[in-house]
């Protein structure tokens, strides 16, 4: 691996690689900002990324997001000054492991030439020191040094963090903020979460999306390791400086009773109401239930043990509608109000949804931040919130969506004791991209069912996978359900119905066969289509990815249904799932020859091309077959 420069690199950095010691391309300081409700909430920000040599395969690698220390250090007689830090860290009452990577800042208009260093003692010479990396102000940004101290003959107790400046600075303080962090692993915090591009070419731009589980402070610390899939250990590395703030947004709060545990479902936190604020989008749905035993009790507990100046309530209501808002309506009134550390036990819950209501009655106080709900069973707080043999309305596979916000949707097919989830909707840009959720199938008297949320991205030749959230679904009769997702730092709720009757299916050879479902091209896996197959017409909708493998989707449909078509895609424009709902546009974007040879085997040509603001193409011709739905044509 040679020594790479970002071609807008402006303070010089070396990264040193663990073992080989041989120097990678490190990027200038990204300066990220986002804005969270308290410190315990999901920041989320996008950076655009450029300078990177060319990645085939496209990874990514992340550390934790770690409060920087702010150290001043006097410069002496030798125009040198320095001092050691020692590894592991000990926080308050906590063990902290020991650092993966060091990173240090000489902050932004340091003086031109000052120089920055991390050393350790020299293994092969111990009365040597060995430079980990090193670099110099130039004035105006920041300088920034990275050590990859991952490897077992770098893992030391002390090391050194040296400013270097003239003999004239004598007596001069300059400051330095580091962190030690951590990267993924067994007893260690949660790392950043980065999706992006699946492969790039030299120095093109891409964004990348970040999010940080937990932030706290002025100043943090992180670093993205970029891995280009051809031996590169380390292609290049992002260093970011992260400032959260914090503003309390009445915001959608769904709770997910069935746990799936993830960042995604954390405990119900309203800390960081303003005095007189209140929170009104808190809840969480129950769906009809016609089993032979009842809902468990609930229990509600509010947490606080510092602060008392809380009124809050629980309260019921029915399902809502179809909406073109993306947020919840408003919590009805109350009927009990609880005030500071209570609990409120529903003894008897009733479907519907049921909303959790917070007020800060304090005049002058924000609500601490360690204020939290929890919901259990009241009887036996080790059992989960909602046991004992329910049956709930079930869900027939096939594609559903919200008639009031059309455009989006998604697709539920089975097979092999799991069921997959494709959720098409789009990015804030409104270009459209698509999500992927499976987890084992719900049992045959239940359509409740929970998953995590996947984004995918492209190599060429393969795909990756990174969670990105969770989805809920609430059935509230027959083919209908209450879709509640998780994605990055946002949450949300909408109704869907189904989008065509059930039961009516083509004919094939003389008989009636059923084609709906998702299907995919086995020698190139990763990409496909969802079919839903009609006597009358067909109806698909492609997923592929754009020229740097970051997932789209078309939509195409013929009429009547034929066992070879060449089938029209579009391409569409429209609203993400947070924003105001305006209906979407599309333009052609090519064609898809599609042929059966069976309910479960044909072949798929396509010949699609991106349209403006996206950019790529998809010319596949690959034997398909089928990767989920029955083959039977039930009701």
């Amino acid at each position: 691996m040679k020594f790479r420069t970002a071609h807008w690199l402006t303070a010089i950095s070396v990264l040193l690689c663990p073992l080989t010691l041989q120097a990678t391309t490190i990027l200038p300081l990204a300066e990220v900002k986002s804005q969270g409700s308290n410190s315990f909430s999901l920041q989320f920000a996008v950076v655009n990324v450029s300078g990177l040599p060319a990645l085939p395969k496209a990874a990514m690698q992340t550390t934790s997001l770690t409060l920087a220390t702010a150290q001043q250090i006097s410069i002496d007689s030798h125009g040198q000054g320095s001092f050691t830090l020692n590894e592991p860290e000990f926080g308050f009452l906590e063990y902290r492991p020991h650092a993966d990577i060091l990173m240090a800042e000489l902050p932004a208009g340091t003086a031109a030439g000052v120089g920055l260093s991390i050393t350790m003692p020299n293994p092969a010479l111990p009365t040597q020191l060995l430079t980990l990396c090193a670099t110099l102000a130039n004035g105006v940004s920041s300088a920034i040094c990275v050590a990859d101290i991952r490897a077992a003959n770098l893992q030391v107790a002390q090391y050194t963090i040296t400013v270097s400046a003239q003999t004239a600075s004598a007596g001069r303080a300059f400051q330095v903020n580091w962190a030690g962090l951590l990267m993924a692993g067994t007893g260690k915090p949660v790392t950043l979460i980065a999706t992006g591009p699946g492969h790039v070419a030299a120095d093109q731009a891409f964004p990348l999306r970040l999010l940080a589980p937990y932030a706290e402070g002025a100043r943090n610390f992180a670093v993205v390791l970029f891995d280009g899939g051809d031996g590169q250990d380390a292609a290049g590395v992002l260093p970011l400086a992260w400032t959260p703030s914090f503003a309390f947004v009445d915001g959608n709060r769904p709770q997910m009773l069935l746990q799936n545990p993830s960042v995604w479902s954390s405990l119900l936190l309203p800390g960081g109401l303003a005095p007189g604020q209140s929170m009104t989008r808190a809840y969480f749905d129950l769906p009809p239930n016609a089993g032979t035993t009842p809902y468990a009790p609930i229990a509600v507990t509010l947490v606080n043990d510092y602060y008392s100046d809380v009124d809050w309530y629980a309260a019921h209501t029915g399902f809502p509608g179809e909406s073109a808002s993306f947020l919840v309506g408003p919590a009805p009134a109350a009927q009990t109000v609880l005030h500071g550390n209570a609990t409120f036990t529903i003894q008897k819950p009733q479907a519907g949804r049921w909303f959790i209501v917070v007020r800060n009655t304090n005049p002058s106080t924000t609500l601490d931040d360690n204020t939290l709900f929890l919901f259990g069973n009241p009887v036996d707080p080790g059992l989960p919130a909602l046991n004992g043999n329910i049956a709930t309305p079930t869900l027939a596979p096939g594609l559903y969506y919200n008639p009031q916000r059309s455009g989006h949707g998604v697709s539920l097919s089975q097979a092999g004791g799991q069921q997959m989830l494709f959720w098409y909707t789009y990015l804030e840009d409104g270009t459209p991209t698509w999500y992927l959720a499976q987890a084992t199938a719900p049992a045959a008297n239940t359509g409740w069912w929970t998953a995590p949320l996947y984004r995918s991205a492209w190599s060429g030749s393969g795909y990756a996978l990174t969670r990105v959230g969770s989805v809920l679904l609430t059935p509230t009769a027959t083919n209908k359900f209450i879709f509640t997702w998780y994605l990055e730092d946002k949450a949300g709720s909408e109704v869907f119905d189904i989008l065509a009757r059930t039961g009516a299916c083509p004919r094939f050879n003389g008989q009636t066969t059923n084609f709906t479902g998702a299907w995919y091209a086995p020698m190139l896996s990763g990409y496909g289509m969802d079919v839903l197959a009609l006597p009358e017409q067909q109806f698909n909708l492609f997923y592929l990815y754009d020229d740097i493998g970051i997932a789209r989707w078309g939509v195409g449909n013929s009429l009547p249904f034929l066992a070879s078509t060449a089938m029209g895609f579009r391409q569409g424009s429209g609203f993400c799932p947070t924003c105001t709902y305006n209906p979407p546009t599309f333009q052609s974007m090519g064609s898809v020859n599609i042929d059966y040879a069976s309910n479960h085997g044909g072949n798929l040509a396509t010949n699609l091309q991106l349209q403006p603001p996206l950019s790529g193409t998809w010319i596949t011709n690959q034997a398909m077959q089928r990767l989920t739905g029955s083959s039977a044509c039930t009701p």
